[in-house]
């Protein structure tokens, strides 16, 4: 399997007169999309859409004027999963099993194997395609949860918009079999949620690797805290410290150990940028956490194989080239 992310994007930014919008239609909205796209309200049809894909799963983050988009049965050529979470604005849908709303934070699941409809407002979302089989897999008759609306409540749907995060960032898959982990873990998320089972929440591989996604994540948006406790990051990702503790100790790593990795790695980041050049090492040695020049540059070389000072000078010799 291929780890690298498939990126592409399709919008009508740019497009004018009706004959270029029903080109649009035609080739992004049948052919890609699958779906017959009118603009309802009397609104000009606007449409931008991100794509990353993974053999297995796919996730699109959608920005749409007011529309409707039938799925019809011309237009079937798969029976693959997709579910859809509204990040903004409202959406309807009917099918042949339920039809309801679904606004902020909710999310519903749909097949592509059956016609359809979606239609509201101007809205956004991030919409998950994904394999039949891997759900199946999981929940034997997923067919049964199509149309149900999940609630924004639910606690799993945070850690699928994380992943979906990281497949549109820069640099999502940078190692080997990191994609299948991302697809599986997806996968294990999305029939979590349909399954509503508290217990096989707590248990699950797909929620402990999300979590540790969590923290991590944390951490780094706080290294700049020179008191950065294993309480305060419990406390935000709403998980007791135990488990925190339990989730590193998992990755063989300790909240102590951790935090010293991210702001080594942050400092170093800053000590090779040469748009940082006129920062003195004290300085990001501070902004990257440490309220200790000494213990910084022992540790930095400990890490590293060479001094802060010594890494900013070959930076500097390189910038003066």
């Amino acid at each position: 399997m291929d780890d690298r992310v498939c990126r592409y994007r399709i919008s009508t930014d740019g497009l004018d007169g009706p004959d270029a919008l029903d080109a649009f239609r035609e080739t992004h909205g049948r052919v890609i999309l699958r779906l017959e796209i009118n603009p309802t309200d009397g609104v000009p049809l606007n449409v931008d859409m991100r794509f990353r894909s993974l053999p297995g799963l796919g996730v699109a983050f959608g920005r749409s004027s007011p529309t409707r988009n039938d799925h019809t049965t011309a237009l079937i050529d798969s029976d693959d999963l997709v579910f859809v979470v509204m990040t903004s604005g409202n959406r309807s849908f009917r099918h042949a099993k339920r039809e309801g709303t679904i606004g902020p934070g909710e999310a519903v699941l749909t097949t592509a194997g059956e016609a359809g409809t979606f239609f509201g407002d101007w809205s956004s979302s991030v919409a998950f395609r994904l394999s039949r089989d891997m759900i199946v897999a999981r929940i034997p008759a997923p067919d049964d949860a199509v149309g149900r609306v999940i609630s924004a409540r639910s606690p799993v749907l945070s850690y699928m918009l994380s992943y979906a995060q990281l497949l549109d960032s820069e640099n999502a898959i940078n190692s080997a079999g990191l994609g299948r982990s991302i697809v599986a873990h997806v996968h294990e998320l999305a029939a979590l949620t349909l399954e509503q089972d508290a217990d096989v929440l707590s248990r699950a591989d797909g929620v402990r690797a999300a979590r540790l996604h969590a923290v991590k994540t944390d951490i780094m948006r706080n290294i700049a805290q020179h008191n950065l406790r294993l309480d305060d990051v419990a406390k935000r990702q709403k998980i007791s410290r135990s488990y925190v503790s339990k989730l590193l100790a998992e990755a063989g790593t300790t909240f102590t150990e951790m935090v010293l990795t991210q702001r080594l790695a942050f400092a170093y980041g800053l000590l090779t940028d040469p748009r940082q050049i006129d920062k003195t090492v004290s300085s990001i040695a501070y902004e990257a956490g440490f309220s200790d020049l000494s213990y910084f540059n022992r540790s930095f070389r400990r890490k590293f194989g060479t001094t802060p000072s010594d890494l900013r000078g070959r930076t500097r010799d390189e910038a003066d080239r």
